[in-house]
């Protein structure tokens, strides 16, 4: 009983003092699941900001996977061709627009030399030059080039490149734009074409104005011709006739032979339609040819020329042919504008002489009716025309020559009456830098 007494007691008197080490294991195991669930949260927070990071990134690719597509669909829709390349690992990305138009296989992204390979010759060597300046120098670079295709046409494409920096500061890397302007230039070629044609045909009636006298100036010398050929006969047919008369007649007729053949190829080769040959011309020679051409008719109408040229400066790079279609023309004009006017008004004055500005300024003084105010402004307009049976061509071709030359061609009324019909041309370097003391400089 006793000890049945006791034991309970002695056990009740063990928990208590176990009590202290339970507590304690109580507090160590809460403190290491506290830390083990700080860990577990931790870990998780990561791990979900890391997806969020992650999904966020894919959605950001996708809207910038898909912003390109947009951008690549927009631009292929323009005919337009996108490409980046990156100096320092010497890479171009090419848009799928960019290797159709180009010709070009394989990936996204390709060496620049096998970019560079639709071009060929001087065209790929400019094209490595312009892309390396424009990195150098941070300005944008523009060009076109011709590509020859498989069937034998050629494509002309035009480039637009600028410098672009990633991360601000200086460029490093170079993005461009190409675009597909063959219909332009096949359209600016026909538009060229047809102003040959026009520019021909134009030549061909001024002479068509100028036939009467074109036959007067040609049957001179062929009159000549037969008279002394018949004036040879006549001596031959003595029994004794002089050597040196019959030497002198032979060379009469052979002058007058050359000078109906110089009549005849000056003639042809305004007639002739060629391309247009730029070469050293003398203008002051050019003006004398085309007045020698055309004194029959300036004499038939009774127009006195003078002139008065510059010595040292007449010297230019041009299309003889087409300068002179510029020169008959005014001539013409000058002729026709003086039909009305009495015998002794009627003067033509043509001048050559240099501009403060180094160009050779060449002008055609008539006595004339003059022009109007309102016709003025309309003169070099296609179409525009005075004449009752005048097409309107002379003046705005003659304009265009000049224009293609560098030059420009202007005409005012003269306070005395008549008119003046000037142009200026560039003179060639050499020439500009030349003594000009003795040429009459002019505003």
């Amino acid at each position: 009983m006793l000890a049945a007494a006791i034991a309970p007691a002695a056990f009740g008197m063990e928990s208590l003092a176990s009590a202290p080490l339970l507590v304690a294991a109580w507090h160590m195991t809460s403190g290491t699941f506290l830390f083990i669930f700080i860990i577990v949260a931790g870990l998780t927070y990561l791990v979900l900001k890391f997806h969020r990071e992650v999904e966020s990134r894919r959605h950001a690719e996708e809207a910038a996977h898909d912003s390109r597509d947009q951008i690549e669909i927009s631009v292929a829709a323009a005919n337009l061709g996108l490409w980046d390349w990156d100096p320092l690992t010497d890479m171009v990305w090419t848009s799928d627009h960019c290797r159709t138009m180009l010709g070009l296989t394989g990936g996204t992204t390709m060496p620049r030399e096998k970019f560079l390979d639709c071009l060929q010759g001087e065209e790929r060597a400019l094209a490595e030059t312009r892309m390396k300046e424009a990195m150098i120098t941070g300005r944008q670079c523009e060009a076109e080039y011709s590509l020859l295709q498989p069937d034998g046409s050629i494509q002309w494409i035009a480039s637009r490149a600028t410098p672009r920096s990633r991360r601000g500061g200086k460029p490093d890397h170079l993005l461009g734009v190409l675009m597909d302007i063959t219909s332009r230039k096949q359209a600016e070629q026909e538009a060229v074409e047809q102003r040959k044609q026009l520019t021909h045909l134009t030549r061909v009636s001024v002479l068509g104005a100028l036939s009467g006298a074109l036959a007067h100036e040609l049957n001179q010398p062929l009159t000549a011709i037969l008279s002394n050929a018949q004036a040879a006969r006549r001596i031959l047919s003595h029994k004794r006739y002089d050597i040196a008369e019959i030497r002198q007649i032979l060379e009469d007729i052979m002058a007058d032979n050359m000078r109906a053949g110089d009549i005849i190829s000056h003639l042809r080769s305004l007639l002739r339609k060629d391309e247009m040959a730029r070469r050293r011309v003398d203008m002051n020679q050019l003006i004398d040819g085309v007045l020698a051409f055309s004194k029959s008719d300036l004499v038939l109408k009774g127009v006195r020329v003078t002139k008065d040229f510059c010595t040292d400066c007449a010297m230019i790079e041009g299309d003889p042919v087409q300068l002179q279609q510029v020169l008959l023309n005014l001539f013409v004009n000058a002729g026709e504008a003086m039909n009305q006017m009495p015998a002794p008004e009627k003067s033509l004055h043509i001048v050559t002489e240099r501009t403060r500005a180094g160009h050779l300024r060449v002008s055609v003084t008539d006595t004339g009716e003059g022009i109007s105010d309102s016709n003025l402004q309309f003169l070099f307009e296609p179409f525009h025309t005075t004449k009752a049976l005048g097409l309107g061509l002379g003046l705005p071709i003659c304009n265009w020559i000049i224009m293609a030359h560098g030059g420009q061609l202007f005409a005012q009324g003269n306070p005395g009456g008549g008119a003046t019909f000037s142009f200026d041309l560039p003179l060639p370097i050499e020439v500009e830098n030349e003594d000009t003391e003795s040429s009459r400089v002019f505003g």
